[in-house]
């Protein structure tokens, strides 16, 4: 939840507000706003990745009181940290002038200066996806170790089996942000394709996200759970339909 609500106001702002540049005072806030909640995105990617990764590493069963306790920590480092950046960073751009960069231009409402962006903005999400990356590797350690231990014991290798293992990895890739990487290569690289495929995956991370852990079996038995939603049954036509196109098949 709190990945998905960084991620959607920083997109929210950079859709409607990067182009606010009639009032000064107002675009400054929207660059501020923007740089501030980009940054607990990256750190929420990177405190899941470590979360999942340790998951799959640590046979430690976890209890509710754990979880709290470690979404406290998680919330204080995910929200604090970009906090403590953008503070010092937007204090630095009102009292050093040598520095030579500011919050908002007359053309976007963004950081000014393309190498303080590349170090203010660039290093942390850089430094996030490094992270991701090594946390990744760390799960897919976990979980090969695991479904090694599972096919050993069922001596035998199924395709289900396969596809099972490649969907876990496919879901947790949707939270890492490894999409930015086409942005990092693309800037140094000056590839204009690979602009296109940055900006397209980075779109659509929310949806991958949504796909991955909200459209799913187990989120809609907890839905018809709560709000007491029970399946029609079939009717007997229906059963009979479906049972000859079984033997059929």
């Amino acid at each position: 939840m709190s990945l998905t609500v960084a991620l959607f106001a920083a997109q929210f702002i950079l859709t409607f507000g990067a182009g606010q540049t009639n009032n000064s005072i107002f675009c400054t806030l929207i660059a501020v706003a923007m740089h501030f909640f980009w940054l607990p995105s990256f750190c929420w990617m990177s405190v899941l990745a470590y979360d999942v990764s340790k998951t799959f590493t640590n046979a430690h069963n976890r209890n509710l009181e754990d979880d709290r306790k470690n979404f406290t920590k998680y919330s204080v480092t995910a929200w604090g940290t970009p906090f403590v950046i953008v503070a010092i960073c937007f204090v630095l751009s009102l009292n050093v002038n040598s520095l030579d960069f500011d919050y908002g231009s007359p053309y976007v409402c963004w950081i000014t200066n393309n190498v303080a962006s590349l170090i203010i903005f660039g290093g942390p999400v850089l430094s996030a996806v490094c992270l991701n990356m090594f946390f990744f590797a760390w799960m897919v350690r976990g979980v090969r170790g695991t479904m090694k231990t599972s096919t050993t014991l069922r001596r035998s290798v199924s395709t289900a089996h396969t596809c099972s293992e490649l969907k876990i990895y496919l879901k947790i890739t949707s939270l890492m942000g490894f999409s930015w990487i086409f942005g990092f290569v693309a800037t140094f690289a000056g590839t204009e394709f690979l602009w296109y495929i940055f900006i397209v995956l980075c779109s659509l991370q929310g949806v991958f996200i949504f796909m991955s852990f909200v459209c799913n079996a187990r989120v809609y038995g907890l839905l018809c759970e709560k709000y007491q939603i029970h399946r029609q049954p079939q009717s007997s036509s229906s059963l009979a339909t479906n049972q000859s196109t079984t033997m059929s098949a």
